[in-house]
């Protein structure tokens, strides 16, 4: 799990030493306490680390691959900074820093001398700069600017690599779960979520279409994705499940696999004569405890026909989970659990926008209106 947290100044990236605690200082791990489950909590790491008087983009993840990767001198990742400058920036100032300059570092108080690399340098003002290093020696942007004779007032990160702070509208103090990009990436990328002008099994129209078969045409990412899944589903629901059920045919593969994470039973439900039914043998106890699965919930009216199956059997009904929320928050389906929530318009058939009746529409569905 990792996070993209806006820092603010004043905190450490390290957990707190009794001497620090004594002196009150915070830890950037305090922002986390409160919004994030103590088992990860307590595995948290900050890729890197920027000093109590730097604010900005700071990544905090469980990845302990993650950190090594970023922070190796070897990957030359490349990171941005705003600084302020106590002078104006001289043009040999500037040049200075573009060419690299000699710093010391000190580590267990043997003080070393170090080249930084060249670096990419814009003026923005006469005393504000942006500067992106490939290194991440500790007190490395001050001390360059102490070597070419000024100093900083202040120091921002605004990016690393293509992770730009300001694209993510964070305040100072708030994160983001990484998570959630990677997720949605993957969706794409895997035709799970697909764009043109399409006929919804409610009949209504969409410019977005999520077609989450194509998410097990790759096994190992649905199997990642569907673990995000069961994470969610047993932090949101304490009592021992049962069976997980599942409509078909967009909820069978998600059910199946969901049940097979949570180590429980898999049944679905399909359509006959126009309602759903338990076929092929399946049985649900009465007083069994239920969740209810489903891959893609727009409108919700497939999973609220099942839940009104199940309540006939007299299950201890407890959920319904999803791989994509669609729902604009409209259902009717209540405490809805979902990997990925999409807020994408929909539209009647008569009432279309501009750019959609121009595009021929195509029902991927599997169920007949």
């Amino acid at each position: 799990m990792t996070f993209l947290l806006n820092k603010p100044i004043g905190y450490i990236c390290s957990r707190l030493s009794e001497q620090e605690r004594s002196l009150n200082k915070r830890s950037v791990f305090e922002l986390f306490i409160d919004s994030v489950e103590p088992s990860t909590y307590d595995r948290l790491l900050t890729v890197g680390r920027l000093d109590e008087a730097t604010t900005g983009l700071l990544l905090v993840t469980t990845d302990g691959t993650m950190v090594h990767d970023i922070t190796s001198p070897d990957r030359e990742i490349r990171k941005t900074y705003e600084v302020v400058t106590h002078d104006p920036i001289s043009t040999e100032q500037l040049i200075s820093l573009q060419q690299g300059v000699d710093i010391h570092l000190e580590d267990s108080g043997v003080v070393t001398s170090y080249t930084s690399r060249p670096a990419d340098v814009q003026r923005i003002e006469s005393d504000l700069l942006h500067l992106t290093i490939s290194e991440g020696k500790k007190r490395q942007v001050r001390r360059m600017l102490e070597a070419v004779g000024n100093e900083v007032v202040h120091l921002h990160r605004l990016g690393i690599e293509s992770l730009v702070l300001s694209e993510f509208n964070l305040d100072v103090g708030e994160f983001y779960p990484m998570e959630k990009q990677e997720i949605s990436n993957l969706l794409e990328e895997t035709g799970a979520i697909q764009h043109g002008h399409f006929i919804l099994s409610s009949g209504k129209r969409s410019a977005t279409y999520c077609q989450c078969a194509k998410l097990f045409v790759y096994p190992e990412v649905a199997e990642k994705i569907c673990n995000v899944l069961s994470q969610k589903v047993l932090k949101y629901i304490s009592e021992n499940i049962d069976y997980v059920v599942a409509p078909a045919i967009g909820g069978i593969l998600v059910g199946y696999e969901l049940s097979r994470q949570l180590e429980t039973k898999s049944v679905f439900y399909e359509r006959a004569n126009g309602m759903f039914q338990l076929r092929r043998g399946f049985n649900i106890e009465p007083n069994s405890n239920v969740i209810l699965v489903e891959d893609v919930i727009t409108t919700g009216k497939s999973a609220i026909e099942c839940i009104e199956e199940l309540n006939k059997i007299g299950v201890n009904f407890l959920g319904t989970a999803c791989l994509i929320d669609r729902t604009n928050s409209e259902s009717k389906l209540k405490n809805l659990i979902s990997v990925h929530k999409l807020d994408i318009p929909i539209y009647d058939e008569n009432s279309l926008p501009d750019n959609l009746k121009t595009i021929d529409p195509v029902k991927p569905g599997s169920r007949d209106i």
